[in-house]
């Protein structure tokens, strides 16, 4: 009896201890590294409105007349590009122009389907939704920012806009050019004909990867503390 709880009192030392110790590496890390700092604080001024991107207006008065056939109650119009583009902008203007919604895909989770009527943005769009159910992709290649929201901060947005323009080129369909920075596809008879494309080649989170050797040790000192507490 004395040895179980003997037994007990450890693995609660040891392993309590190693989750301590890695969330205490997390706590150190995020003081000593000022990068790893900015993807939790984000500079935000409260009421502020985002600068208009010089080439929205530009873009949205060129691109329009090639959307003008579909149809605004059920068609669906993807845009992928960098965050700091003027994506969000571009989508709100030809929302208004073709009669449609502005979707923003960064306030919905996972891959559900956009809904009809829904001109959808966001930065890993092209890889992130199943390009089929679109009737026709944008894709901006121009400089943008990638300190935009703390999740699209923690992300490797150049690979992502890679993997946007690798699906955008693998998409059938003539490649329309109507402005300088800006690329479009009308989805033709039979199909984009393309899948999601493998995004293993999509560098992962570099938050996670800054941090994964303290967050696996925490995680094992967790799961070590509940296997021995049960023998």
């Amino acid at each position: 009896m004395f040895y179980d709880a003997g037994k007990q009192a450890a693995a609660y030392h040891y392993g309590l201890g190693a989750w301590a110790g890695g969330l205490g590496a997390v706590a150190l890390q995020m003081l000593l590294d000022k990068d790893l700092r900015h993807q939790f604080i984000t500079p935000h001024v409260p009421g502020a409105k985002p600068e208009i991107h010089p080439q929205v207006i530009r873009d949205a008065a060129k691109i329009a007349p090639l959307l003008k056939n579909l149809d605004p109650e059920t068609s669906r119009i993807g845009i992928g590009a960098l965050p700091g583009t003027g994506k969000s902008q571009l989508a709100a203007t030809l929302a208004k122009e073709l009669g449609m919604k502005h979707h923003d895909a960064d306030l919905y989770m996972g891959k559900a389907p956009i809904p009809k009527g829904s001109i959808a943005e966001r930065y890993d769009m092209l890889v992130n939704q199943d390009p089929e159910q679109f009737d026709a992709l944008l894709h901006l290649r121009r400089p943008g920012s990638s300190r935009g929201s703390t999740m699209e901060s923690m992300v490797d947005t150049d690979a992502v806009d890679a993997a946007n323009q690798q699906q955008f080129s693998a998409a059938k369909g003539k490649a329309l050019h109507p402005t300088d920075t800006a690329w479009l596809k009308m989805k033709p008879k039979g199909g984009f004909g393309t899948k999601d494309l493998d995004q293993s080649f999509v560098n992962k989170s570099y938050l996670a990867k800054k941090l994964a050797p303290s967050i696996a040790g925490a995680a094992a000192g967790l799961i070590a503390t509940y296997l021995l507490r049960r023998k």
